[in-house]
């Protein structure tokens, strides 16, 4: 009986020491897999961080061009106004010149 009682003992001792070292394994396995997370969600965090800073260099750049189109067309504007106040000026200019040639 004290034989039979010895290697169920021990049995049991393994079976137990068998389920602690795989709920310690199970505890690590589970650590490791929510380092893993942590890590993928911090790269995606990161790759999301980069991207919506692109997007916001892209866009204030769409911004500062179109300011700028609209600067050239301005000038442009501009110097049509300029352009035809001159050739008015200078037809001004002609019929007072033709007028004093004619007196």
């Amino acid at each position: 009986q004290s034989l039979k009682t010895n290697a169920q003992a021990r049995f049991e001792h393994n079976i137990a020491s068998h389920a602690t070292h795989h709920q310690a394994k199970a505890v690590a396995v589970q650590a490791a897999t929510e380092a893993a997370g942590q890590r993928l969600a911090q790269k995606h965090s990161a790759r999301s961080q980069r991207i919506e800073a692109s997007w916001a260099v892209r866009s204030s750049t769409a911004a500062l061009n179109c300011q700028e189109r609209e600067k050239r067309r301005a000038l442009v504007g501009l110097s049509v106004q300029l352009r035809e106040e001159k050739q008015a000026a200078l037809k001004v200019a002609r019929l007072k010149q033709a007028e004093r040639d004619y007196q």
